[in-house]
């Protein structure tokens, strides 16, 4: 047996339910963003947002607007990843569960 590392036993999944495509080391960037949620809280967030209105006209249909948010967020990493809790590494996940 490796003596280098020990394992601790844990009873919880740590990575959740979604199954993790891969894992990468974060960046200086995305480490400062990190860092700045953790000391400022959800305000800290909301600085690194920039939003845009818009207002549309004529039939909203729900169901083609839900699949292509879906298909969006198949289709980018960067909307089914998360900041690992040490902030060392971004976790990708293969898809994410979809609430209403």
């Amino acid at each position: 047996m490796n003596k280098d590392f020990e394992y601790v036993a844990v009873d919880f999944n740590p990575f959740g339910e979604n199954e993790i495509e891969k894992i990468t080391i974060t960046n200086e960037p995305q480490k400062e963003l990190w860092l700045s949620c953790i000391i400022g809280g959800n305000e800290a967030s909301l600085a690194y947002n920039e939003s845009v209105s818009l207002e549309l006209s004529g039939v909203f249909n729900p169901d083609a607007f839900q699949k292509a948010i879906v298909n969006l967020i198949d289709r980018h990493e960067a909307l089914r990843s998360t900041i690992s809790k040490n902030g060392e590494n971004l976790i990708i996940y293969r898809a994410v569960s979809y609430t209403h």
